[in-house]
């Protein structure tokens, strides 16, 4: 887990026992928390208190901790949600107010990974089918201008990426993970770090959550 995802479920922990959603349903605090999060992401998206990128990479950091759960779990967490998402006014100040606290980490933490594996892939001669499947596109020069741009104001901030290194290492090591992780999956082999497995499972997110993003960033303009 990511510590920006930490972070969010110690923030959430926090709320649950301010708000009506407090009450057990036979569930264990990180699959109340999950409950939570996934609420947020959808109301979020649905009150205007989110953009499209923001809920999805949110719902997707969510889905990295559910992905060990049995069905049952699953399920379980499903029905909850369900209920909650009909409860859940778009007015909830503890909703509100963790949306607004996470504002800044969302753009400063859970998107330049995207950005950064979307953009090397991009660059590639051939690019992984399960990328360009989700993109779609032959010339991809504008994203690109558009992901160095954001990734120069990120910078800009004097803000440093997730592990506290500068911006430079931080996009050569995830480029680094990457190109293990492909030249491993070409010669039919799993790569050996665990770095580097989760960036090829972030092939597909990458391509998802920056299309979005960038669909997310000419609407507003």
């Amino acid at each position: 887990m990511s510590k920006l995802l930490n972070h969010i479920f110690a923030a959430a922990l926090l709320l649950m026992p301010m708000t009506a959603q407090a009450q057990n349903n036979g569930l264990s605090t990180k699959s109340r928390t999950v409950v939570m999060l996934h609420v947020f992401a959808e109301k979020g998206l649905e009150c205007d208190l989110l953009e499209p990128w923001e809920a999805l990479t949110l719902k997707l950091q969510v889905l990295q901790e559910r992905k060990t759960w049995d069905h049952a779990r699953r399920h379980q967490v499903a029905d909850v949600i369900k209920e909650r998402l009909t409860d859940k006014a778009c007015t909830d100040p503890g909703m509100k107010s963790w949306i607004s606290a996470s504002r800044e980490g969302f753009h400063a933490e859970m998107l330049p990974p995207y950005l950064v594996m979307y953009r090397a892939l991009a660059q590639m001669e051939q690019p992984p089918l399960a990328f360009e499947r989700v993109t779609a596109r032959l010339d991809y020069r504008e994203p690109i201008a558009r992901i160095e741009a954001k990734l120069a104001e990120l910078e800009a901030t004097g803000r440093n990426p997730e592990g506290n290194q500068s911006w430079p290492e931080y996009q050569a090591g995830l480029e680094g993970f990457l190109t293990e992780a492909l030249q491993a999956q070409e010669a039919g082999e799993k790569p050996s770090s665990r770095k580097a497995r989760q960036a090829l499972e972030l092939i597909g997110s990458a391509a998802l959550v920056v299309e979005t993003w960038l669909e997310d960033t000419v609407t507003s303009q």
